[in-house]
């Protein structure tokens, strides 16, 4: 898709490529990915859907398999739950 070009206006597609794009890809082709580009942080992968955390002050280290989750002030930490969410198709 780098250099991508419509070379005639009468072809008919059934997709039309645009920034950010979603498709599916083979596991084989996944494995290339990774070889060619390496993984990706295990903590990227997680995300919060409590409105307790400050979302943008979330520290992930995972060379010491932390994460510091800050919370809002007056938050019941006796049943605070942060809800956190993996992307799917991936597992931890």
């Amino acid at each position: 898709m780098e250099k991508f070009e419509i070379v005639d206006d009468e072809i008919s597609m059934n997709f039309h490529p645009r920034h950010g794009t979603v498709i599916r890809i083979t596991n084989d082709e996944k494995q290339r990915l990774l070889n060619k580009w390496g993984t990706v942080d295990e903590s990227s992968l997680i995300g919060f859907k409590s409105p307790n955390i400050k979302e943008n002050n979330v520290i992930k280290n995972d060379e010491k398999s932390k994460i510091n989750i800050p919370f809002i002030a007056n938050t019941d930490l006796a049943c605070f739950n942060p809800e956190n969410n993996l992307i799917p198709e991936f597992t931890l």
